[in-house]
């Protein structure tokens, strides 16, 4: 019993780094506050950040509705969390020598926060200004059999992951999936849509 909950946490503790990587980390130091904030439009993809905080660091959270925008904000108080993400921030190198659980956890977590599923393409995104993350992220993904993953530079200077067909985007499902609710729906269409081309 053990085991599989300390799987689970490392599964969730992972997709909290990944998702992390939409917010803000910051301290307040005369308040000996330290901060972690993600906002997002879709309040019930944070309910699943929060959910994870607390099965896989034992942290409550908060959500509120910002009053001038229509996003949302979670927002935690941990030095623990808060010194372990900038740790992980200066080598994202870290990440490939934890658990596979949370590896994939990361992944993931990095998909929700900073990706995007294609409606008319077999086509997964990932998008982030920090070539060593995606390249990490890279890794994970070839070696649960997602692959090839490629890693190119748009005109804005970010740096993209792209991942391509039915097969693939069925593996990342298989392996990774999406909390995100929007995302979550589209991908299950276009798997929808290949087995039917498959077998018309």
């Amino acid at each position: 019993m053990y085991l599989r909950r300390n799987s689970f946490m490392q599964r969730e503790r992972g997709f909290v780094f990944g998702a992390a990587e939409d917010g803000t980390v910051y301290c307040k130091e005369k308040k000996c506050e330290y901060i972690l904030e993600i906002e997002q439009l879709d309040k019930r993809w944070l309910f699943e950040v929060q959910k994870a905080l607390e099965k896989g660091f034992d942290l409550k959270s908060s959500i509120r509705q910002r009053k001038t925008r229509k996003y949302y904000r979670l927002v935690v108080y941990s030095k623990d969390l808060y010194n372990e993400l900038l740790d992980m921030r200066k080598d994202f190198g870290k990440i490939l020598s934890r658990p596979a659980l949370f590896q994939k956890g990361f992944v993931q977590g990095l998909f929700d926060a900073e990706g995007s599923v294609s409606k008319r393409r077999y086509s997964l995104r990932a998008y982030n200004k920090k070539h060593k993350l995606l390249q990490v992220a890279k890794t994970v993904l070839e070696r649960a059999g997602v692959k090839p993953a490629y890693l190119l530079r748009d005109k804005r200077g970010i740096w993209v992951l792209h991942v391509y067909g039915a097969k693939n985007l069925r593996k990342f499902r298989q392996s990774f999936g999406f909390h995100h609710p929007e995302k979550q729906i589209i991908l299950l269409e276009k798997l929808k849509t290949a087995s039917v081309q498959a077998t018309s």
